[in-house]
């Protein structure tokens, strides 16, 4: 269209050019005079225009040409583009339509599902001709069980409480449940007779780094406990008591009474009725003492164990033997931390308790269990007595005669004639090179720290003898390693006095402990065996104030026999 009405254009102005020119022509002459010279004039310059005519079109034809294609080229893209844009636009409509098509069919296919299993228990009830109330009955009872499965769903991701009872660590004796891994722990329980596992809160941890393991330090194999948990983590844990018959021991201690007395009164409390365990008394996690250990009087734990148990009883592997480890069926520690650290009791953990009963009133307070080597140190920087170490023994006046000109001879000389003991004193020096173990006499009370060891003596016999008490590993009437908290003696043989008291009172007294295990008799080489300053005979200071004890009975004036009379007949 545009480029026809240029075409007219361009004529109809060179029309007008062609009259100007014929007008201008025959005004003006070419030197040529009549008609024919005008004639031959005009052919010549309507030639010319023609083809200036000619040109001129032909020029502005192509420019217009070219303008028209540019146009339409351009008009062609934007068309496209458009096209391109409206299915783009189509497509994602479509897609849309289509995402929206399906939804509504699947919420169309569960409305029909749903119809039919409501169809369908219409027809059940139809069917068993049910009455009314009843269709309402089995109704209600159906949107209960949809309603407790739901609620049953968010609670095991959520706050559960239930009980169950307690089988130990999963993997326990296996490099999986090494003491390294101790953060990582699974346990296993008995909930509803099957058996889970869940993790535990390891608790917070102390200004080392270390964490408390509070449930960890509550849990013992075989006890019931009312549980909470967040999905597979226990929280909380608290125990259901168990049903025992009370057990009176022969003799006890009054808390908190500071007496030697009182003190050797509180340390027969778990004779008879308490096993030896490889860690007992400590934590689970092996670094203080345990809740047992800072409780008041014999837990009931101990007592418990002592009960499940017989003389085939060991607290490692049958017959003691370490070279064929057995975990499943074993008390030992395998892993590095003491999974039976409340069945019974180690030497220290002993001690460490008969101390907190000396010390305190009630239970949960800071404990005494430490190293053995370092009971007597402890107590000498408690301020209630003096340790002596190997250079300062407690010897008799006869050894002077055998010592001549050496300072056991002046120490036997100050030796006091009632007691027939005595020390040495003026910082003398005496190796153990020098020192026989049958000469040193202990007092009533004394604790003796030693190489892996610590003892509570009951004293010194006439013939040289030591009874003492303490927890340790001795065999059973069946020879098995099990033992615990005894009355034993330090002699040369049966005959001695020490083994004999010994003897006569544990059958006595403690017969359901007699009937498993014979007295222990034990050698003098190896109880007096002091390894360096921190080992030694830690022997009481009677005196008054916070910091002492008294001694109102004269129990360190007092013989064994003379002992254990006081205790078990007064």
């Amino acid at each position: 269209m545009k480029i026809r009405k240029l075409f007219e254009f361009v004529i109809v102005l060179a029309a007008a050019m062609l009259s100007v020119q014929i007008l201008m022509a025959c005004g003006s002459g070419t030197g040529r005079s009549g008609p024919e010279s005008a004639e031959s004039a005009k052919n010549v310059q309507e030639e010319k225009t023609e083809v200036a005519v000619r040109d001129g079109k032909t020029g502005e034809l192509e420019e217009a040409a070219r303008d028209g294609k540019t146009e339409e080229l351009e008009e062609a893209a934007r068309d496209e583009k458009i096209e391109e844009l409206e299915e783009t636009v189509q497509d994602g409509k479509t897609e849309e339509l289509e995402e929206t098509v399906q939804d509504g069919k699947t919420e169309e296919l569960e409305e029909t599902v749903q119809d039919e299993k409501i169809e369908e228990l219409e027809r059940t009830v139809q069917e068993e001709k049910m009455t009314e109330p009843e269709k309402e009955v089995q109704m209600e009872e159906a949107v209960r069980s949809e309603e407790d499965t739901v609620r049953e769903k968010a609670d095991a991701a959520a706050e559960s409480t239930f009980r169950a009872r307690y089988l130990g660590v999963e993997g326990y004796g296996t490099a999986a449940a090494s003491r390294e891994r101790m953060n990582e722990f699974s346990y296993r329980f008995l909930v509803d007779d099957e058996k889970r596992v869940f993790f535990i809160d390891n608790g917070a941890k102390d200004e080392k780094g270390n964490y408390g393991y509070p449930i960890q330090n509550l849990l013992k194999e075989g006890y019931d406990y009312d549980l909470t948990a967040e999905g597979t983590k226990i929280t909380g844990a608290a125990e259901i008591p168990a049903e025992m018959t009370a057990y009176e021991p022969p003799v006890t201690g009054e808390p908190g009474k500071k007496t030697l007395r009182n003190f050797l009164a509180l340390a027969m409390e778990p004779v008879g009725t308490t096993l030896y365990i490889y860690g007992g008394g400590w934590n689970w996690q092996d670094d203080a003492a345990s809740v047992q250990a800072k409780g008041i009087h014999v837990s009931q734990d101990w007592l418990r164990f002592f009960r499940e148990q017989d003389e085939t009883f060991t607290y490692r592997d049958a017959s003691g033997d370490g070279k064929k480890p057995d975990p499943p069926h074993s008390y030992y520690p395998y892993g590095g931390y003491n999974e039976y650290y409340y069945a019974g009791l180690d030497c220290s953990g002993y001690v460490g308790w008969v101390i907190y009963n000396l010390e305190n009133t009630e239970d949960g307070n800071e404990g005494y269990v430490t190293f053995a080597c370092d009971m007597a140190k402890m107590l000498e920087q408690m301020g209630y007595g003096r340790m002596t170490i190997e250079a300062q023994p407690y010897i008799t006046p006869s050894t002077a005669a055998e010592a001549e000109g050496t300072a056991l001879k002046a120490a036997a000389l100050t030796a006091s004639s009632d007691t027939a003991t005595g020390a040495l004193s003026g910082g003398a020096a005496v190796w153990k090179a020098d020192i026989r173990p049958e000469d040193i006499r202990l007092k009533p009370g004394d604790v003796v720290s030693m190489g892996g060891h610590v003892w509570i003596s009951l004293g010194t016999c006439s013939d040289g003898s030591t009874l003492l008490l303490h927890s340790t590993p001795s065999y059973s009437r069946k020879g098995q390693p099990g033992g615990g908290v005894q009355i034993s003696a330090i002699g040369t043989s049966a005959s001695c006095e020490a083994y004999q008291l010994a003897d006569r009172y544990m059958s006595a007294y403690f017969p359901e402990w007699y009937s498993r295990y014979p007295v222990s008799l034990k050698n003098a080489a190896d109880y007096f065996e002091f390894e360096d300053e921190n080992t030694g005979i830690f022997s009481w200071t009677p005196g008054e104030g916070e910091n002492a004890i008294t001694d109102p009975e004269g129990i360190q004036r007092m013989t064994p026999a003379e002992v254990l009379k006081e205790l078990f007949e007064n």
